[in-house]
């Protein structure tokens, strides 16, 4: 981590956010640290995403980011950041399993797995197998329920597999997703899904983030009370 940002001021908003991305190929990493105004006149949102994966571009690209959104003062300040990280723990042997994205030429539309369990209007399984370009698929879990989402698109982006968490920093609840873009047998089968889950983990540890910052806080009243103390005492006996 740097010792300091460069470029930041301070200004009144709603919303402050963190985006951090680890390019992995490349040995670099950027932050960000921005806000913005929300429609409601005072913002609640606080979350932590983090996602970590590969995509195929010719060859094999290994990133992870991290996108943290909150609304109080300075909530997006280095010092935040720095526990943030310091709370957070990955686990990614996604490279054992790099292969699956890799594409067989000529892709066939009869290759991909047709599989839902959700009503969104964005996953349709009855796409005509001549107009698929690319399969995919989508898996969402969190306390209550498993979503499944594996047909093709019509439209072929990078193939990618990537495993993400969405933490609500409110209820301290998670959202797990896995996904992958693929042009290949099966590529986008279940089983492909439960791979990416064994080879990569992600857990949060609330208590020592939130701890942490009221620590420091309670710190703070107690060196307040004792300069307090001492200036009374100081005028007492003098």
């Amino acid at each position: 981590m740097p010792e300091k940002l460069n470029g930041c001021v301070l200004k009144p908003m709603d919303q402050c956010t963190v985006r951090i991305i680890w390019l992995y190929n490349i040995g670099k990493t950027e932050i960000v640290v921005t806000g913005g105004d929300t429609k409601k006149s005072i913002s609640t949102d606080h979350a932590l995403n983090v996602g970590t994966g590969y995509e195929y571009r010719e060859e094999l690209d290994a990133e992870q980011v991290l996108e943290y959104i909150c609304s109080t003062d300075e909530c997006n300040s280095l010092g935040q950041i720095k526990r943030l990280i310091n709370s957070l723990t990955v686990t990614s042997h996604l490279d054992e399993i790099e292969n699956m994205i890799k594409p067989q030429q000529p892709f066939q539309g009869a290759w991909c797995v047709r599989v839902s369990n959700t009503t969104t209007i964005e996953c349709d399984p009855t796409i005509p197998t001549e107009l698929c370009r690319q399969c995919s698929l989508a898996v969402q879990n969190d306390e209550k329920t498993t979503q499944v989402c594996a047909t093709c698109s019509t439209e072929s982006v990078d193939n990618s597999l990537s495993y993400t968490v969405m933490f609500n920093m409110n209820d301290r609840t998670r959202s797990n997703i896995w996904q992958v873009l693929c042009q290949a047998d099966k590529c986008n089968s279940l089983s492909n899904a439960d791979l990416i889950h064994e080879k990569s983990a992600m857990d949060f540890d609330f208590n020592k983030f939130f701890n942490n910052g009221q620590n420091r806080f309670s710190l703070s009243i107690m060196i307040n009370m004792v300069m307090i103390f001492i200036i009374f005492l100081n005028k007492f006996l003098y």
